[in-house]
């Protein structure tokens, strides 16, 4: 738990409400930079209960508090660390989880790999390839104030999926008068390429 003087003391709490992306920030070699943005209100689902947080950690302690929480889902996810940073344009107090392989809001701990409330937040954590993972964005007020909040997530591009094509070959004419023949290979298709995980709304 952390204190703020002006909301008082603050809760560590969890989450679901499926959101769109924002927009890519930007993209390098073998990383993907992408924000995610929302609005924590009274129209967002809360939990009745949820692991207390000690950076980077979901400890065994829980508290009886409702709080209103978002999630972002990264299903079948590209393996590698990502980094998740607040972004300036955060107005709520928030805390951030990761849930590994599944997330239940009514018993959020048993799959809880991650947290933070640090202010603002900056987390890295290491994705299992093709796991499912849920980032929960918790209001982390007693009160529920509510708010916006961004985060940049830094995470691994997928692999390209590459295909080589066969040369076209022509074979050599004959000592007769009738025409050369000749054979060729058609190219093969290029793969689709496999598509990044992505947030739905």
């Amino acid at each position: 738990m952390r204190r703020d003087t002006k909301r008082g003391l603050k809760a560590l709490m969890v989450t679901a409400a499926l959101l769109a992306p924002a927009g890519v920030l930007a993209s390098s070699a073998g990383a993907a930079v992408n924000t995610y943005s929302g609005v924590l209100d009274d129209s967002d689902p809360t939990m009745p209960v949820v692991p207390l947080i000690s950076t980077p950690n979901c400890t065994g302690s829980t508290t009886p508090v409702s709080v209103h929480y978002e999630v972002i889902p990264f299903t079948n996810a590209v393996g590698g660390t990502y980094t998740f940073m607040e972004q300036g344009s955060t107005t709520a107090d928030i805390a951030l989880y990761v849930m590994e392989g599944g997330f239940d809001p009514n018993d959020p701990l048993p799959t809880c790999a991650a947290a933070s409330n640090t202010n603002p937040i900056n987390l890295s954590f290491d994705f299992t390839e093709g796991t499912d993972y849920y980032v929960v964005i918790i209001d982390d007020t007693f009160g529920q104030l509510g708010g916006s909040w961004g985060l940049q997530v830094t995470q691994p591009d997928p692999p390209t999926t590459t295909t080589s094509t066969s040369p076209t070959t022509t074979a050599a004419p004959t000592t007769t008068t009738t025409a050369p023949a000749s054979t060729s290979t058609t190219a093969q298709p290029a793969a689709a390429q496999v598509t990044q995980p992505r947030f739905t709304g």
